[in-house]
Formats: structure tokens, C-alpha cells, sequence
């Protein structure tokens, strides 16, 4: 009895022996020696011919895998966008999809899967269209990076920052101005130190000049 195998053919090949099976069914060969003449069982030429009178050879034809079913519901998916935008960590999202949900990821995929909801985002808000037409870095998921530390939405900095302009994160910026400040700062104190220093040169040459006048005029 021929036991139905499909060992080594790929979905091309598959496909290609249901469609020819299905020639010679619609040529009234009989199911018995379609299962024979391709090796596979009755029941599954008996599949066949209930799919080509169904539907035609269409039936017959590869579909589309389904992959597995999303543990999240789009209303959900739209909630964890939402939290994207606070910039947490992949951990700290992970656990409070847990906790909201009930649903357990890894790191990892919720690195992954901030990725894609933010990269969906920014597709969105044509931030990243600004990014390139201005020349500014993305990183591998298409999210445009901090010109000086190099964080992004799904890997923000340690507090969680936000944006300050389009390549610019909060905590950079407030480091930026920070260093601006003391510059300042330190440009000023230098300049005051320069002028006492200069004040007091010329207090010490007044003060030579007016002994040297004395001493003069001490000898005529």
C-alpha cells in the first residue's frame, strides 16, 4: 500500500504534483492509480478530487503559510506603541506587557517588535523621510539615532530621554547645554582673572614709575 511522502520536494515540487494529478483525474484516471502513479495514499488522492471539484485546479495550487497566530490583538499592538514613546527599556516593556496582557516575551522580541511598531511610526510622521532628505543616521530598523550618544526609540538612554529635535535626545541636549554653561562660566572667570592680573601689572608699573620720578629728583 503507497504511503504519502513528501520527503525532499519542496512546495514548488508539491504543487506541481498535485496540478499534474489533477490532469490525470480530470482525464477520469481513477483515484486508486493517481495514488499509485504518485505515491500517496488514497485518502490523499481522494483529497485531491474533492478540492479539484470544489474549486478547480485552483484548490490544487500552494497557499501562503499562515505563520502563528499574534499574541497580541491590533488594539493591544496600539496600546504598546503607545508605550514605546515613553522609552522604555526591551525588559521593562516586556514585563509591563506581561502584567497589562498577560503575555510573556523574551527581550529580545520586544526589541524587535518596538522596533517595527516605531519604525511603522516614524514611516507615519515622515520623520524618517526628513532624516535622510537632512542627512541624518538610522540605524538597521530604519529609526533615526542621536547625533551624540546614538539612542533610539527602542534603545533609549539610562533614564529614559525623549526627543529635543529630530536627532537630538533630551539628555543629550541638557549635557550639551550643561557644557555650554560651565564654558561660559569658565571663559568669564578667566577673563576676570586676566584683567586682575593685568591691574595689577600696571599698579606695580605706576608704582615703579613713581619711585623712579623720586629718586630723580632726589639727586638734582
Amino acid at each position: 500500500m503507497p504511503t504519502s511522502s513528501h520527503r525532499g520536494l519542496t512546495r514548488d515540487e508539491l504543487e506541481a504534483r498535485r496540478l499534474k494529478a489533477a490532469e490525470d483525474l480530470q482525464n477520469h484516471l481513477r483515484q486508486s492509480k493517481v495514488a499509485k502513479k504518485y505515491g500517496v495514499t488514497r485518502t490523499t488522492a481522494s483529497r485531491w478530487a474533492r478540492a479539484l471539484k470544489a474549486g478547480g485546479t485552483g484548490a490544487l495550487g500552494k497557499r501562503k503559510a499562515p505563520g502563528r497566530t499574534p499574541r497580541l490583538n491590533a488594539e493591544q499592538l496600539a496600546i504598546v506603541a503607545g508605550l514605546c514613546e515613553r522609552r522604555l527599556t526591551a525588559l521593562k516593556l516586556a514585563k509591563v506587557i506581561e502584567l497589562m496582557f498577560g503575555v510573556h516575551y523574551h527581550p529580545d522580541h520586544v526589541y524587535r517588535l518596538k522596533g517595527k511598531l516605531m519604525m511603522t511610526k516614524q514611516n507615519k510622521s515622515g520623520r524618517k523621510a526628513k532624516a535622510k532628505a537632512r542627512g541624518i543616521k538610522v540605524d538597521r530598523h530604519g529609526l533615526v539615532k542621536c547625533r551624540v550618544c546614538s539612542c533610539t526609540e527602542i534603545k533609549p538612554c539610562d533614564p529614559p530621554c525623549s526627543w529635543a529635535s529630530v536627532d537630538l535626545c533630551s539628555g543629550c541636549a541638557e549635557a550639551i547645554e550643561a557644557l555650554i554653561r560651565w564654558t561660559e562660566g569658565a571663559h568669564r572667570s578667566s577673563l576676570r582673572a586676566l584683567i586682575e592680573a593685568f591691574k595689577a601689572e600696571l599698579r606695580s608699573r605706576i608704582k615703579n614709575l613713581e619711585a623712579e620720578l623720586k629718586r630723580r629728583g632726589a639727586g638734582r
